[in-house]
């Protein structure tokens, strides 16, 4: 009778991995004072699919080189939900209890970028009158939100890469 393997050791190992290393390159924006530089943040997608793809290729190893897409799929968004879930707990705390001048620049970076997308006055005046309710929240909820779906979407396609045609085929 053959033994199932768990995805859920590997991937929240694994989802703990990919949380520290967001902590430590956010640390790393943060003392070079480049956090809201754009640029450097899609950085952070790099490390999230690099992660999925180390972890899913540790599962494949585990279930003697089989995985299949939905298996593939689930190891690499477990990953980046716990990894989101950890990073956003940092952040929470780095706003709240750290540096709290972070909210003010997150206030002037969303006012920008609203600017930048050409939002009317209007538009402008509603959106920053919600971000000023619950900045911290609202960033801590969006990395969750946001980095999970991305890791999601990242998953989809790393998973076509990833899985294994067919498990009798050595």
């Amino acid at each position: 009778m053959e033994e199932k393997v768990s995805i859920w050791k590997n991937s929240l190992t694994h989802g703990d991995i990919l949380g520290l290393v967001l902590i430590v390159f956010a640390i790393m924006m943060y003392v070079s004072n480049t956090f809201y530089n754009q640029n450097i943040q899609t950085i952070y997608y790099v490390i999230i699919v690099t992660t999925i793809v180390i972890g899913t290729i540790k599962q494949k190893k585990l279930e003697d080189g089989f995985i299949s897409y939905g298996k593939a799929l689930g190891v690499g968004t477990i990953i980046s939900v716990v990894g989101a879930t950890i990073f956003s707990i940092f952040i929470l705390i780095l706003m709240k209890y750290i540096d709290m001048s972070m909210i003010e620049r997150y206030l002037y970076e969303t006012e920008k970028i609203y600017i930048e997308l050409g939002k009317s006055e209007e538009e402008i005046e509603l959106m920053m009158k919600f971000s000023k309710m619950f900045p911290v929240l609202i960033n801590v909820f969006g990395y969750i939100f946001g980095f999970s779906f991305m890791g999601f979407l990242l998953s989809l396609i790393t998973s076509i890469f990833l899985k294994s045609k067919n498990k009798n085929i050595a």
